[in-house]
C-alpha cells in the first residue's frame, strides 16, 4: 500500500478521478473475495506501471516474483494495443502452466459465480474431449462478452477484437475467428456490463428485483455489495416520465 501511494500520490486518471480511489477499491474487493496475499498486494501494485510509472524491474525487485508476475500480466506497456496487452496476459499465465483462462469484465456486478465455475466446467471439457481446444463466452448487452476464455492450445487470439477499430462487435468476430478453425465455442447466457448511466441504472434496478426475488428462489445470485454501496450513496433509480398529452 505505501508502494502504491508513494507512486501514485495525488495523481489522477484520464476521469480526473484520483488513482488511489480506485487503487483502494480494487485492493478491498480482492480481500473481500477471499484473495491470497499476494493477490491483494498485486491489487495495491497494478497502476503503479502502467500509470504511476514506476518501473515493473522496481517490482521485481522489491516484491515476490507471483506479485510482479501480476503486475506485469495486468500492465499495458507503450505502443501496446488493447487487444496486445489481452494476448500478452493470456501468455504469460499460460506460461505458469495454466491449461485455461477465463476474463472477466471488471464493470459487471450482476455476473453470478456460476458462470465462473461453469465457464471451467466448459473449458475442461474442450481440453479432455477436443483436438482444436475450446472457446467460452457470455455476451453482454452491446454485442460485446461479459466472460471470454479458452484452452492453452486453442489457436485463438484477440486481435482486431477491442476498440472496434474495423466497425464490427467483438461478440460475431469470437465467433468468426472460432467458426473459421473449426474451434469449439459455448455460449453462456448474457450479462450485462456497466458502460455508462443508463446501463448503471438498469444493473440497479435489477440487482434489487434480485434481492427481493432470492426469498423465493434461494439460488438466484444477488450482488450483494453492489448494493451496499447504492444504498451507501443513496442511489435512486428515475425515468423520465411520459408524455400523455
Amino acid at each position: 500500500m505505501r508502494f502504491a501511494e508513494k507512486t501514485h500520490g495525488r495523481g489522477v486518471d484520464h476521469t480526473g478521478r484520483q488513482i488511489m480511489s480506485h487503487v483502494r477499491a480494487v485492493a478491498l474487493w480482492v480481500a473481500m473475495r477471499g484473495g491470497s496475499n499476494d493477490q491483494i498486494a498485486a491489487a495495491w501494485l497494478h497502476q503503479t506501471v502502467e500509470l504511476g510509472g514506476a518501473p515493473l524491474h522496481e517490482i521485481r525487485r522489491d516484491f515476490p516474483r507471483e506479485v510482479a508476475d501480476m503486475v506485469g500480466a495486468l500492465t499495458r506497456r507503450d505502443g501496446e494495443t488493447l487487444d496486445d496487452h489481452f494476448d500478452d496476459a493470456f501468455k504469460q499465465i499460460f506460461a505458469q502452466d495454466f491449461d485455461s483462462i477465463l476474463s472477466i469484465g471488471a464493470d459487471i456486478p450482476m455476473l453470478p459465480r456460476e458462470h465462473l465455475l461453469n465457464g471451467f466446467r466448459w473449458l475442461q471439457y474442450f481440453l479432455a474431449t477436443s483436438e482444436n481446444g475450446g472457446v467460452i463466452h457470455a455476451p453482454c448487452q452491446e454485442s460485446g462478452v461479459s466472460l471470454i476464455g479458452w484452452t492453452r492450445d486453442t489457436d485463438i487470439d484477440h486481435q482486431g477484437i477491442n476498440g472496434n477499430t474495423n466497425g464490427r462487435p467483438a461478440l460475431d468476430l469470437y465467433v468468426e475467428k472460432a467458426k473459421d478453425k473449426e474451434i469449439p465455442l459455448a455460449l453462456m447466457m448474457p450479462v450485462s456490463g456497466i458502460d455508462d448511466v443508463s446501463d448503471f441504472a438498469h444493473a440497479t434496478s435489477l440487482s434489487r428485483a434480485a434481492k427481493y426475488s432470492q426469498q423465493f428462489q434461494p439460488d438466484l445470485y444477488v450482488p450483494e455489495r453492489f448494493l451496499a454501496w447504492v444504498d451507501w450513496r443513496g442511489i435512486k433509480v428515475g425515468t423520465p416520465p411520459e408524455n400523455t398529452k
